[in-house]
């Protein structure tokens, strides 16, 4: 495999936590996306699906597989569908999903959204609707 894209992953105002405006990553993504010369083949190596060795394995603990995503896209539907356990498993002690996402596709911009988003116990809802929201903004931003 060839050289992947990188984003610059600069210009971030600020963590996204349950306060903080999920827009604030607009600039960066924009910046992605819309810098001279940025090819539609760039913005596809990044909204790729890839193979099974390669997706991200969705678990309830290290012995309990849920399901496999292979894109972006896939990630996001699954973290709307999979149960409470699932994500803090994957956040208890780092944020597997911005690693996964730094590791494969190369979005630096996108894995520090995701990295910023934190585990909050006593709300698991609110931790799993900022990490869908930066995962909508990160994916819409890239179909621009």
């Amino acid at each position: 495999m060839g050289k992947r894209p990188q984003d610059s992953g600069k210009g971030r105002k600020g963590p996204l936590n349950y306060n903080t405006n999920v827009y604030v990553f607009i600039e960066p993504f924009t910046r992605i996306i819309y810098c001279k010369g940025m090819k539609t083949s760039t913005r596809d190596y990044f909204l790729r699906s890839v193979g099974p060795d390669k997706s991200f394995k969705l678990k309830r603990d290290h012995d309990e597989y849920v399901m496999d995503a292979y894109s972006l896209e896939g990630l996001r539907c699954a973290l709307g569908k999979v149960s409470d356990k699932v994500i803090v498993f994957h956040m208890r002690d780092r944020n597997d999903f911005a690693a996964w996402i730094g590791d494969v596709f190369g979005s630096d911009a996108l894995r520090d959204a995701l990295a910023d988003v934190k585990l909050d116990r006593e709300n698991l809802g609110m931790t799993r609707n900022a990490l869908l929201k930066t995962l909508d903004l990160g994916i819409n931003m890239l179909k621009e």
